[in-house]
């Protein structure tokens, strides 16, 4: 017969029994998540970020099930201890952060939005993350305006960089020069520049995807978005393709033509 074991070091509200084959099953109570949304919400980014599979909401006992291994289990603790929190305790663009230990995906990031108006607004910034940064490991909790990542080192300090600079109220900002980045890709066709435009006349949704789409075709880069809350493009090639891109951007975020007579 199997025993019950009440570990008493672990977070309030967090029970764990130990199972045969080495893994862990532990039981998360909410404190602040009161919709099953809300709950599947942060079940979701705990599956995707942990990489947990084992994991059931109970909406009834208001309590998540997870099961896994040790590594997995401390990941999800703090995710969970991250997201289910009362909107009113949490100040504007908070960063917290986790190591997992011997991972090639070692860090684990939480950001808390101060301008994520609505869930359009934070899915075009997990897009650009994905895209430009090429995290996969990224979900959003809406009732928090909180994105939570994970990745190597290089990856989540560009995503960092991406969040930052997006993450700003509604309406078109203005910017002199592109934002630069420069990120580390040690692959055969090292992918470095990262430029982000704060467009000035091509700022409606169709304006921006025919420019998006030039830049896709005619600079060959394929990781580019676009946030159209703050009229903003994001993009990453190599050097070449990049100088491409920027001069095509330029010419093409004009006033339209016959605007001036």
């Amino acid at each position: 017969m199997h025993r019950i074991v009440f570990l008493l070091l672990l977070p309030a509200g967090v029970l764990a029994q130990p199972t045969l084959d080495g893994e862990t099953a532990r039981v998360f109570r909410f404190a602040h998540a009161d919709s099953p949304q809300q709950r599947q919400e942060i079940a979701n980014a705990i599956r995707s970020v942990a990489e947990v599979q084992r994991i059931m909401v109970d909406n009834r006992a208001g309590a998540i099930a997870i099961r896994g291994t040790p590594e997995q289990l401390e990941l999800t603790a703090w995710i969970f201890g991250e997201l289910d929190r009362a909107p009113a305790a949490i100040p504007a663009t908070v960063v917290d952060s986790h190591q997992i230990p011997g991972d090639f995906a070692p860090q684990a990031r939480v950001f808390f939005l101060a301008h994520a108006e609505n869930p359009q607004t934070m899915q075009e910034i997990v897009n650009t993350v994905r895209s430009v940064a090429e995290i996969q490991r990224v979900m959003t909790y809406d009732p928090n305006s909180a994105l939570v990542l994970r990745g190597n080192a290089d990856q989540v300090e560009l995503a960092a960089w991406i969040i930052r600079n997006l993450d700003k109220a509604a309406g078109v900002q203005s910017e002199a020069k592109p934002l630069e980045y420069a990120y580390n890709d040690s692959s055969p066709r090292p992918a470095t520049a990262v430029r982000m435009f704060r467009l000035s006349h091509s700022t409606t949704p169709q304006a921006m995807q025919e420019l998006v789409n030039a830049v896709r075709s005619i600079a060959d880069v394929q990781r580019v978005m676009i946030d159209n809350a703050i009229a903003t493009v994001t993009l990453r090639g190599t050097p070449a393709q990049v100088a491409m891109a920027t001069w095509l951007v330029q010419e093409l975020d004009r006033a339209p033509v016959g605007a001036e007579k």
